[in-house]
């Protein structure tokens, strides 16, 4: 028996080999002074991404590796772009 699976583009998650990524835009603030925003996963549930106060996101920078175990992904990346003007 052959199985062919077809990948389906997705405007949120990209993937690599088992994993899943995500880029997420933040400004300076939210880099320096923290964030809280909820990401809504493939599977339908909510994933609340947290970062505190006084933990610094780095531009281009992975800090969130969440495991999953499941049959099509293992680990979940989220790549933050640190936006340095805002636009006004």
């Amino acid at each position: 028996m052959i199985v062919v699976l077809q990948q389906q583009e997705h405007d949120t998650f990209t993937r690599k080999d088992v994993d899943l990524s995500c880029t997420y835009n933040i400004g300076v603030t939210e880099a320096l002074c923290g964030f809280s925003f909820v990401l809504k996963h493939l599977d339908g549930r909510d994933l609340v991404i947290k970062n505190p106060p006084g933990q610094v996101i780095e531009p281009g920078k992975c800090p969130f590796q969440t495991w999953f175990s499941g049959l099509l992904f293992k680990l979940l990346f989220i790549r933050f772009i640190v936006e340095l003007y805002s636009k006004v």
